[in-house]
């Protein structure tokens, strides 16, 4: 064991990648009451170097002390080890908003789980906007999609503080073959009360919390808004396209169990299909006015069984119906990417 990893050395390693320390003590300044620590950032392995094993450097006492991104990781926990001689230490801990900028690494979904808190801390009128913004989220996002914890993402975006502290106690390792007797700890977390007390003007401390949140929500439910009007215009041009290939025998489809890429796909080349039966039939009609001097053509009246008529002025008379740029002028006026 490397004796010069210290707490203090810990500490060093977060302070100097983007966390704010700061330590509150009573009359023996070496002794503290409670800590805060202020989560700036969270560091990807991909974003650390070449590998996790390139070292950068801090420096303590004078010292110049190297260290790689798993004494990182371990920072995330060794800080929390610290505890005064009477057992009453305690973490103020928030994080910045910007840490929700980008990804957030595995492993820290696992620190959460012991260092983070729950919704359940929170007063009613935070617990109510909390299960609003779930709501939201939870249909804005495909839930099989989501790696977070909810609660986590709910602290961690709007900056919400909470108290957390940690105590020993004695149980039994968790191996299936065989327990063993051991010492554990067991993590508590509060809500910070601060935040639901009224300033001198008489607004709650958290009062721009509460707007943030509340803003947050107009967001996801225009998202989600936008969301059902277009689930409800894919519906109806899905639609259009059940019914036409609903009408064609010779398609071979089971659309039940077709994606909608083969539906389409299928639609399409019943249309280029249409389209070249009609194109025939009018070189035909041509072809047998051309061979009278004089006289109707109203004996002819072949008529297709499956046309568009709201398409036919796409065609122009002696294009073929195969051509890309007429089935790109079909798909524009369907609506179909």
């Amino acid at each position: 064991m490397e004796v010069y990893k210290t707490p203090h050395y810990y500490e060093e390693i977060l302070a100097n990648n983007g966390c704010t320390f700061t330590h509150f003590s009573g009359a023996n300044k070496e002794i503290y009451n409670f800590s805060k620590i202020i989560i700036g950032s969270i560091i990807l392995i991909g974003d650390w170097g070449i590998s996790p094993l390139t070292e950068k450097t801090i420096t303590i006492r004078g010292t110049v002390i190297k260290y790689n991104y798993w004494d990182y990781i371990q920072a995330f926990d060794k800080v929390f080890l610290y505890e005064n001689d009477k057992r009453s230490h305690t973490w103020f801990i928030k994080f910045s908003s910007d840490v929700y900028n980008n990804d957030l690494p595995s492993w820290f979904l696992n620190w959460w789980s012991f260092y983070g808190t729950s919704a359940n801390i929170l007063p009613q009128i935070l617990k109510d906007l909390f299960d609003e913004w779930q709501g939201m989220i939870t249909y804005v996002i495909d839930p099989e999609e989501i790696i977070f914890s909810y609660h986590m993402r709910f602290f961690i975006e709007f900056s919400i503080p909470y108290i957390w502290r940690s105590c020993p106690i004695t149980g039994y390792t968790s191996m299936l073959t065989k327990k063993f007797f051991c010492l554990k700890r067991k993590a508590f977390s509060k809500f910070w009360d601060t935040m639901i007390k009224k300033d001198k003007d008489g607004q709650l401390n958290c009062q721009p919390t509460i707007k943030l949140i509340n803003e947050k929500i107009q967001t996801l439910t225009q998202l989600k808004i936008k969301q059902i009007e277009d689930e409800k215009s894919r519906a109806k041009e899905k639609g259009k396209l059940l019914d036409f290939l609903d009408d064609d025998d010779e398609i071979d489809l089971d659309i039940s169990e077709s994606s909608d890429k083969d539906i389409i796909k299928a639609y399409m080349d019943a249309l280029k299909k249409t389209l070249k039966a009609r194109k025939e039939e009018s070189d035909y009609i041509n072809n047998f006015t051309n061979s009278r001097d004089k006289g109707s053509v109203s004996d002819v009246s072949m008529t297709s069984n499956k046309s568009h008529s709201s398409l036919k002025d796409l065609l122009q008379d002696g294009q073929d119906p195969d051509d890309d740029s007429q089935i790109e002028k079909i798909k524009a006026y369907l609506d179909i990417d």
